[in-house]
């Protein structure tokens, strides 16, 4: 696919393209304050500005290349896509000066891929959109072949509200691309990545086999983030977090619930610190209903300042009865089923609860607060408050009774004994002065004992110490249960002593225990005897979970406080990463000892890798996919590379992820190791893209014409020389082609019309080439053949075929039509570009011919054109000194015998020729277009001339010719318009003879001048009628007001009974249709008496007089010839 090179200066804000831009964006090739006219000079579609924006302006340089997919404009007004990709460079100071790159139009297919990967991403950051991505996460927590720890992400930036609206929001959004660019490079390409609002992120990994990896993710990537996120703050207090919600394999996940849990989580980060994460537990979960209600009130401080004042037990509910807030003395108190509590108005019926639908009219009421839950009811005071939003408030308070706070602490004591003792798997009370131990209970413990008794102490240590306790945690166990320790506690006040311990349980499995020595001193009843009491809580879950969380912790603050091997690496892995994206590197590597691809992860954004391409050494290099015309030269390279040890490179197109080409350096470097046995093979990939582009676009501009796909002069004449050289036994011809009237499709339709037209020949005439044949579009319209032929044959044939395939519908309607000259190469020592001038003098012989259209160089013609030469190097200096001077033919009125009128004729006084007649220069003079010119001369003579016989009274309208170089020019009624009001004159005395021969080529184009000639008083005359091109129904449709009979038409009066039919009958018509008409050519009375015979109204000959200069006209004008 052709690309378009692009520069784009930053700083100036100039935007430059390559030439052939405008094949495909109607825009110019140089566009200043480009980034303010995006969409109007630019041609890209409004809905991809933001797009457009960010990747011209992009706040970050983070990257060397950049690329991104947006629509722009075709000449059809439609929008196409465009993958454009570009490069930044950098000035003396470090700042971006320049980007430069291409845009390549993607086909049709493509497009369709791009809208559907853009529905369902974020239109900025190109992540999954909240949608996509939850698709995703639900379809990874139903496969349940895998075997993995589920989990979800959840990240937020704080203060992005903030940036957006102090800096901007392309700053803030140029943010959120680099985090993603971040979280692309650090996660794997089939990991989840979704962004679900502003300034929060979704992250779900798939198959996770520990969910400690998840927790060293989540530390890694808030190092990298909060290290960019720094360049944006906007305070000291903006942080990144994430929540985290995993459930392990073997129970089912709902995306739903884990959305909620890592949501919690994320608050629960938020709410501890500073660029952190948090894992949803139970502790939180506690947390969550109470948390996910306070933020859904929009004036909780309010509520919050109010009650938190009061020192009695208080909350507040809305409208509903839901509790709202509870504030500190409350909490304390940890009332059961606060949530179901009642309000009953004092005095009404027991079941008659107190309506909260209309908390205006609550102003203070006495109350009672039920606890259904635990049946306990409280005095209370009620009142309805305002906030600041208007929004009303129920607070109740309550008071204090003494009877109800004794019951309930006794009650809360009773529940928390029973607690207690359901906590405990084993209590020892020991007596130390009698050794004795009293087992008051034992759950789980393995013992041999199934019933609790008082034993001998020493025994039951030694016991436990053979058969429960584990190994490594005997000597702490002898510690704490050693006599002489217990006493020596005793005496020091009775010190509580906690170890943690690993006992045998009865599944057969070591548990930890919590094993607490207390002492409780004896009442007044007891004596002296100190109570000693062993406590052993199970423990297991929680230690193991403890030190999973201090591993985890441990891992963390390694990485992020005080591991500088493992910050180190991490920064060595994101600057490796980073080299690569700047540079368009990409690289893999096989280790064959261990039979595992490395890929980098730029890698997979570049290319589909398929789990084929990682099956052995050389899957990955034969998993690439080529270019088709670079299939071969890549299968070599292949071949290479297997063939031994060694270092190999290649240069060539490969398809991307998105089946688009792009150029990449591919470097390969294979290791042997003992045996000669391969053990590494690592691959290089640069991205030359852009580099490869502009040299190709500066190889093609150096030897190619943009426009026409052909070569130049320069690289046409280098190549002919070449080839002739190189096969001189060869017949070749040098075919010169141009366009007839390329200045009128121009002039008409436009610049780009006669581009198109350009653009089809160089097409029609490169799909003719066979063998070694060559072309080039010389110069202009001029195009140039190098044809090989065996018989003059082979070049008409070539030639015809060319001349009937010319079909460029703008080109028919201006009458175009291909020319040919030709010189068959008969000299191999003059240059080529002299045989080029040769091919084109014999074209010149047959332009504007309707008959011939091709003409072969020979003396004739080289003597012909320096006549030629020479007459066109005079006939401006003839135009200035007035060389060309008008005669007059007189036109006679057959009914008076008067003269009523004239026809300007020119001639050439030539300083030595003499008096030159018009057939020797005016049909040089049409070829070469100076024929505009001179008819424009002979106008103004003639004007001229009305004028002056105007002066004398004498009204006398002199007929003057429009070639078809006019009749296709816009300027044609300007310039005769300015004639007229420049000397004085009416419209109707200048009048206007157009050859009948212009009525056979775009007559509605003719017919729409000619009526505007007529409403401007213009007299319209159809000269040369009947000399071969015209019909009767043309009379009918032409917008004329004169037709002039030709002469050759008028011989056959005499000569034939048919030519006087004919006659008689175009003159009775003509006359119908309300044309006067005119009969030229008159020679001899006869004819002059028929004509009047048959009603002709005007005749002109030499029978009257020959064509005469304008003093020997004046004197004829009394002239009568009746007789």
């Amino acid at each position: 696919m052709e690309a378009v090179v692009f520069e784009y200066d930053i700083q100036t804000d100039v935007m430059n393209f390559s030439r052939n831009i405008v094949k495909f964006i109607p825009c110019q090739v140089r566009i200043m304050d480009f980034s303010q006219s995006l969409e109007l000079a630019g041609k890209i579609c409004p809905d991809d500005l933001k797009r457009a924006i960010m990747f011209f302006r992009p706040i970050s340089y983070g990257t060397n290349e950049i690329q991104e997919y947006f629509r722009c404009m075709d000449f059809e007004g439609k929008f196409c896509w465009y993958s454009v990709v570009g490069r930044t460079v950098l000035d003396e100071k470090n700042r971006p000066a320049l980007l430069y790159g291409t845009y390549t139009k993607i086909d049709v297919d493509k497009e369709e891929e791009i809208r559907e990967i853009r529905a369902l991403a974020d239109e900025i950051t190109a992540l999954d959109s909240i949608d996509n991505a939850g698709q995703k996460i639900r379809e990874i927590y139903a496969d349940s072949t895998m075997i993995h720890v589920y989990n979800l992400m959840m990240i937020e930036l704080s203060d992005y509200d903030n940036l957006k609206e102090k800096i901007g929001r392309g700053v803030a959004e140029q943010a959120m691309l680099e985090i993603a660019r971040i979280l692309r490079r650090s996660l794997r390409s089939y990991d989840v990545i979704g962004r679900e609002a502003e300034n929060r992120l979704v992250v779900c990994m798939r198959n996770v086999k520990d969910r400690g990896i998840i927790y060293d993710k989540a530390a890694y990537l808030i190092m990298a983030v909060s290290n960019l996120w720094v360049n944006y703050r906007m305070t000291e207090t903006s942080t990144v977090n994430i929540g985290i919600a995993v459930l392990p394999n073997g129970m089912t996940p709902e995306y739903e619930s884990m959305h909620k849990k890592a949501e919690v989580a994320l608050l629960h980060a938020i709410k501890n610190g500073k660029d952190t994460f948090s894992v949803y537990d139970v502790e939180i979960s506690s947390q969550e209903e109470l948390w996910s209600r306070f933020a859904e009130v929009s004036n909780k401080d309010f509520v919050k300042k109010t009650m938190d004042s009061i020192e009695s037990e208080a909350f507040a509910m809305d409208a509903s009865g839901n509790i709202t807030y509870v504030n500190p003395a409350m909490r304390e108190k940890n009332y059961h089923g606060i949530d179901d509590i009642k309000l009953k108005v004092n005095g009404e019926d027991d079941d008659s609860w107190m309506s909260l639908e209309d908390p205006e009219e609550i102003r203070e009421l006495e109350a009672n607060v039920i606890f259904p839950e635990t049946g306990i009811t409280r005095s209370a005071k009620v009142y309805g408050i305002k906030d600041q939003d208007e929004k009303f408030w129920v607070v109740v308070i309550m008071k204090i009774d003494p009877d109800i706070e004794r019951i309930e602490l006794e009650k809360s004591w009773s529940n928390f004994h029973e607690t207690v003792t359901q906590l405990e798997d084993f209590v020892w009370e020991i007596n130390i002065t009698d050794n004795t131990c009293v087992r008051l209970q034992e759950n789980n413990v393995m013992s041999i004992r199934s019933r609790l008794f008082v034993d001998d102490y020493e025994g039951l240590r030694k016991y436990f110490l053979d058969h429960v306790v584990f190994r490594r945690d005997r000597e702490e166990f002898l510690y704490l249960t050693d006599p002489g320790f217990l006493r020596e506690t005793v005496h020091k006040g009775g010190q509580q002593v906690c170890k943690h311990i690993r006992f045998m349980h009865r599944d057969g499995n070591w548990h930890w225990y919590s094993i607490c020595m207390a002492v409780r001193k004896p009442r007044e009843d007891e004596g002296e005897i100190e109570k000693i009491f062993l406590i052993a809580m199970d423990i297991d879950q929680m230690k193991r979970s403890q030190d999973r969380n201090q591993l985890i912790e441990l891992r963390y603050r390694a990485m992020l406080d005080n591991s500088t091997f493992m910050s180190e690496l991490a920064r060595d892995n994101e600057r490796y990463e980073h080299v690569n994206e700047l540079t368009g590197t990409y690289v893999f590597e096989y280790d064959a000892l261990k039979k595992d691809y490395y890929i980098c992860t730029t890698f997979e954004d570049m290319f589909a890798v398929t789990p084929e391409m990682k099956e052995n050494e050389w899957s990955m290099l034969c998993g690439l996919k080529p270019e088709p015309e670079f299939r071969d030269r890549y299968l070599k390279f292949i071949r290479e590379v297997k063939s031994g040890q060694d270092t190999h490179e290649v240069v060539l197109r490969l398809m991307n992820r998105f089946n688009v080409p792009r150029w990449f350096k591919i470097t390969v470097q294979t290791l042997n190791g003992l045996n000669n046995q391969l053990t590494r093979v690592t691959g290089i990939l640069q991205d030359v893209n852009a580099e490869m582009e502009v040299k190709r676009e500066l190889e093609f501009r150096a030897d190619y014409d943009e426009l026409t796909r052909l070569y130049n002069s320069e690289a046409f004449c280098g190549k002919a020389a070449e080839i002739l050289s190189l096969y001189p036994e060869r017949d070749y011809a040098v075919i010169a082609a141009d366009i007839e009237h390329f200045r009128i499709i121009n002039d008409r339709f436009g610049i780009d019309a006669g581009n198109g037209c350009l653009e089809y020949v160089g097409k029609l005439i490169q799909s003719s080439l066979e063998r070694d044949d060559i072309a080039c579009r010389y110069e202009a319209d001029m195009f140039v053949i190098l044809f090989e032929y065996e018989s003059d044959d082979d070049i008409m044939d070539y030639v015809k075929g060319l001349s009937e395939q010319f079909q460029y519908e703008d080109a028919k309607l201006c009458g175009s039509s291909l020319s040919f000259g030709v010189y068959k190469v008969d000299d191999l020592d003059i240059p080529v570009r002299l045989m080029c001038d040769r091919a084109r003098l014999a074209k010149r012989e047959i332009k504007g011919n309707k008959l011939l259209n091709v003409a072969v160089y020979d003396d004739s013609v080289r003597l012909r054109q320096v006549k030629i030469a020479q007459m066109e190097s005079e006939m401006q200096r003839a135009l200035t000194e007035h060389e060309f001077v008008m005669f007059l033919q007189p036109k006679v009125d057959l009914n008076t015998g008067k003269i009523c009128s004239a026809e300007a004729l020119v001639r050439w006084q030539h300083p030595t020729r003499g008096l030159v007649f018009p057939n020797e220069f005016l049909p040089q003079f049409e070829n070469n277009g100076f024929i505009k010119k001179l008819d424009e001369y002979m106008w103004e003579r003639a004007a001229e001339y009305i004028s002056e016989l105007q002066k004398d009274g004498i009204e006398l309208p002199i007929s003057v010719n429009i070639s078809r170089f006019h009749v296709n020019h816009t300027d044609l009624l300007e310039v005769l318009i300015g004639l007229t009001n420049k000397y004085g004159i009416d419209n109707h005395l200048l009048q206007l003879e157009i050859t009948e021969s212009l009525f056979t080529a775009d007559v509605n184009e003719l017919y729409r001048t000619m009526g505007e000639l007529k409403d401007l008083g213009f007299v319209i005359e159809m000269d040369d009628f009947g000399s071969g091109y015209s019909s009767l129904n043309m009379l009918r449709e032409a917008p004329v007001d004169v037709i002039k009979i030709d002469r050759y038409f008028v011989d056959e009066i005499m000569s034939t009974k048919r030519g006087r039919i004919i006659i008689e009958n175009t003159i009775t018509m003509s006359k119908q249709l309300g044309m006067e008409v005119v009969a030229e050519g008159i020679e001899t009375k006869e004819q002059a008496d028929f004509l009047k015979s048959v009603n002709c109204d005007v005749g002109q000959g030499y029978f009257y007089s020959k064509p005469i200069p304008k003093d020997e006209f004046r004197k004829m004008l009394d002239k009568s010839f009746d007789d």
